[in-house]
């Protein structure tokens, strides 16, 4: 349910700044555990090991927004 309340709280912005943290299980498979997001009114932290499974709705919004990336 949060999941969901932060994607309908940013679905709204115009650009949305992003950073990740990826941890690498030797050298060609790195796994996505952080995604970090600000918005002029909102800054959030994804624990994308936990929601692995419920990430496919936010990716493809951040797909469709300007990104600032880090």
């Amino acid at each position: 349910a949060k999941l969901r309340d932060l994607i309908s709280s940013i679905s709204s912005e115009p650009v949305i700044g992003i950073d990740t943290e990826f941890k690498v299980y030797g050298f060609f498979s790195p796994k996505l555990c952080l995604i970090q997001l600000a918005t002029p009114k909102l800054l959030a932290v994804v624990d994308a090991l936990v929601l692995d499974a419920c990430l496919p709705p936010l990716l493809d919004l951040l797909l469709s927004k300007e990104l600032v990336l880090h």
